[in-house]
């Protein structure tokens, strides 16, 4: 199985990029099953969460390419 997508979480301090969505709610203690029902970009204590394909320029809102 080919990686079709990474999980960014950004905050005002770090950028972190992860594998899955259920490492990154297990690393930070948040309850994955809430996350996983919300439509992403999301935000849950001070994190950006975005679903960005892997291999491929993402751009935030508002930035420039």
């Amino acid at each position: 199985m080919q990686r079709q997508s990474i999980i960014v979480l950004i905050n005002s301090e770090q950028v972190e990029a992860w594998g899955s969505l259920k490492e990154a709610c297990t690393k930070h203690g948040w309850s994955y099953s809430t996350i996983v029902q919300k439509k992403l970009p999301t935000e849950k204590d001070g994190w950006q969460i975005h679903r960005c394909p892997f291999r491929a320029l993402y751009v935030q809102e508002g930035g420039e390419k």
